[in-house]
């Protein structure tokens, strides 16, 4: 009998997997936003909503270079600590018992 797939790696604690993108909540509503920064970061009940999670997501600094954003790596962190992965990284992940987990699909913007 073939052993369950686990995945285990350090990809999301190093600082050099961290990009500049951010969150944009609809209403931009300060308490919201560090809100969610709490329950996603240290893991706090209840669950997110699909209501509660980020309109989209923005490339955080307007002078970015473009070889930078269209070189983005199929997974980082991005500001406040929230994981973005690319829909073939999902596809991936998805292969293995990640416990509990969802992904939420985000449209990317530009600095605006």
């Amino acid at each position: 009998m073939p052993h369950k797939k686990v995945w285990e790696c350090q990809l999301f604690s190093s600082t050099r997997n961290v990009q500049m993108v951010d969150f944009m909540f609809p209403g931009v509503d300060l308490n919201r936003r560090v809100e969610f920064r709490h329950r996603y970061v240290y893991g706090l009940e209840p669950e997110f909503s699909v209501e509660e999670y980020p309109a989209y997501i923005c490339f955080s600094l307007r002078d970015l270079p473009k070889k930078k954003k269209d070189n983005l790596p199929d997974a980082f962190i991005g500001e406040m600590g929230l994981a973005i992965v690319s829909g073939a990284m999902r596809d991936l992940l998805q292969q293995f018992d990640l416990g509990q987990t969802r992904f939420h699909e985000m449209p990317l913007y530009e600095y605006d």
